[in-house]
């Protein structure tokens, strides 16, 4: 956000979203605003629909509407639709701390494809086939995207909007790098690591667990794992259990990923195969070794830029290189 930006602010609009947050704290009234907001400003409406379908030209939007019954046997009540001139219909399904789901159901009732569901959440979710997004996402998107927002008082109802989301769906706006040397920021790594490590492919869906440190009377805790799943669309496979470790016992910071014990008969025959490349452009070669806390052998993949995550000064770039260390070591657990 350039600084000329936040100068040009209405405050008093802030103020206003701010105060409402006093009050609206469910998904309907979110949604409410949304909408709202969306048949008031037309930046608000092309940032809006382009954070979920960006092909559309707003030129071609006809309407949005909100709670919306389905015209064919009246069972689903969809949270957002949007109708465009050429009578093709999109829908967004909105979703603060509710874990009803209903994939499948929509595309069905109101006969769309999936391609035409947005699904925007306040927590980690991934479904395969669908890209579901979080509220946190859609935040970060219209920062990135206020200086395109030549009008001051559309700037700055933008602006109040995204100190709503911020407050009704509970996250943290994160400005600065994350310096694993401090304790403070340990919070704010798994924060980060779990909202990417929450995704989804046409072939698997990544779901993030809990975090973990072992503790004893004897021995400080060497490392904080998070864990995470690999679920395979195609029954057959077996998922894969992994996790995120943040050693922190040693003179530097070492991030690490671990893949089940039971999974590693794969893996091993993979790496048995010579004429295979065992490492990537994020990771390290690949290893088997026992966790010196349990005892079990795990394989190991470690960051391989972690010298060059550590003395970033740019959160931005240091999310990059997480995201794409992450990616490329469960590419390459999935491609066995």
């Amino acid at each position: 956000m350039k600084e000329e930006k936040i100068e040009s602010i209405n405050q008093s609009i802030v103020n206003l979203f701010n105060n409402l947050a006093s009050y609206y704290r469910h998904e309907n009234d979110l949604s409410n605003v949304t909408v709202s907001l969306c048949n008031s400003s037309i930046d608000f409406l092309r940032l809006f629909v382009h954070f979920f379908f960006p092909k559309i030209k707003i030129e071609d939007i006809e309407s949005v509407e909100r709670e919306v019954w389905d015209s064919t046997v009246g069972e689903s009540r969809v949270d957002i639709m949007i109708n465009l001139k050429s009578n093709e219909t999109y829908l967004i399904e909105v979703k603060i701390n509710d874990d009803k789901h209903h994939f499948g159901k929509y595309e069905a009732d109101f006969e769309i494809d999936n391609n035409h569901l947005g699904y925007i959440v306040n927590y980690e979710l991934s479904k395969v086939g669908y890209d579901v997004k979080q509220w946190k996402q859609f935040y970060y998107f219209l920062k990135d995207n206020l200086k395109s927002v030549s009008d001051e008082f559309q700037l700055s109802m933008i602006y109040g909007y995204m100190e709503l989301v911020k407050t009704l769906c509970g996250f943290t706006d994160y400005n600065n790098p994350m310096y694993l040397n401090n304790i403070h920021f340990l919070h704010q790594f798994f924060d980060i690591a779990s909202n990417l490590l929450c995704y989804a492919t046409d072939t698997y869906s990544v779901t993030v667990g809990k975090l973990a440190s072992p503790t004893s009377a004897n021995r400080l805790a060497p490392y904080i794992s998070l864990a995470f799943n690999v679920d395979f669309a195609d029954a057959r496979r077996r998922n894969i259990e992994m996790a995120l470790y943040l050693y922190t016992s040693y003179e530097e910071p070492l991030i690490t990923i671990a893949v089940d014990p039971e999974y590693n008969q794969r893996l091993s025959a993979k790496l048995n195969n010579v004429n295979l490349k065992h490492k990537g452009k994020f990771f390290n070669e690949a290893y088997l070794d026992d966790d010196d806390w349990y005892g079990a052998e795990y394989m190991w993949f470690d960051m391989k830029q972690t010298e060059k995550f550590l003395n970033s000064i740019d959160l931005k770039e240091q999310e990059s290189l997480l995201s794409k260390y992450f990616k490329e070591v469960i590419e390459y657990c999935t491609n066995c």
